[in-house]
């Protein structure tokens, strides 16, 4: 069975049997699989381009243009003590996927 990669996916909107569900959840689940070494080499490379460059208004390279500007970024500083009279803990679905042959 194959799945179609859309914007989003929602597996409450498939059709068909469990079996196909469940097909599919295991496709998207192996394709996630190989597809994560991918990110995390992005995410190293990206990282590293974007220390290199930070500064660097303009840079063109091959097929490659690279643009930079400083851009104003709110930050809020607040004192502990207030931080504790408003401090709220809510709690949200942690999940972990992990693959048991590797």
């Amino acid at each position: 069975m194959e799945y179609e990669i859309k914007n989003k996916i929602s597996l409450n909107e498939t059709l068909g049997s469990g079996a196909e569900l469940y097909e599919m959840v295991h496709q998207l689940l192996e394709r996630r699989e190989k597809l994560n070494s991918y990110v995390e080499e992005f995410n190293v490379i990206n990282n590293a381009l974007k220390q290199y460059f930070k500064g660097v208004p303009n840079f063109s390279i091959g097929n490659f243009i690279v643009k930079g500007n400083w851009k104003e970024v709110v930050n809020f500083y607040v004192p502990e003590n207030i931080k504790k009279r408003y401090k709220k803990i809510d709690k949200d679905w942690d999940i972990e996927i992990k693959n048991i042959n590797s």
